[in-house]
């Protein structure tokens, strides 16, 4: 499922680079080149690396089977993810369609870090809600208890003993 995101993301992506490079747009055009070239380069490859590239390693029959390696693919799609968001956001600030604004770099100002910091501090509250409300349940202790419940057995205890 993960790759068939990835993929269809993956496309609406290389739609929009298409459409922005063969529009009649120059200024869409120039900031497609800007982002690619300029001062943000390293972070719109790094974004195109883990959020386009990186899927067709679930490609790999050991990849697909291994937990560990499906971890370490799934935080770098999630840092994608981010860079993309980092790309949609920034080089705008850095370089807007007024040329006496731009700068060689843009640095966020308090406010913005409190959004971020608040944004992180909203999703860690609704997920632990969310764990307070709906607990997790490890799949190990699931299985027991349903391989329990077919050989007779009830209740989690199976000490032995009569009474």
């Amino acid at each position: 499922m993960t790759f068939a995101i990835a993929m269809v993301w993956t496309y609406l992506d290389l739609i929009e680079y298409a459409t922005t490079w063969y529009g009649s747009d120059e200024v869409a055009k120039a900031d497609l080149v800007y982002r690619a070239t300029g001062d943000y380069a390293l972070q719109f490859w790094g974004m195109i690396f883990c959020a386009m590239v990186m899927p067709f390693t679930l490609l790999i029959r050991f990849v697909r089977h291994n937990y560990t390696t499906l971890l370490i693919i799934s935080l770098i799609l999630n840092v994608g993810m981010w860079l993309e968001r980092f790309q949609i956001i920034t080089p705008t600030f850095a370089k807007s369609h007024y040329p006496w604004t731009w700068t060689a770099g843009w640095w966020p100002s308090w406010v913005q870090w409190g959004i971020v910091a608040g944004s992180f501090g909203w999703f860690t509250m609704l997920f632990m809600l969310y764990c307070k409300i709906f607990p997790s349940v490890s799949m190990y202790e699931v299985k027991e208890m349903v391989q329990r419940t077919k050989h007779g057995r009830k209740g989690s205890c199976d000490a032995g003993g009569g009474s």
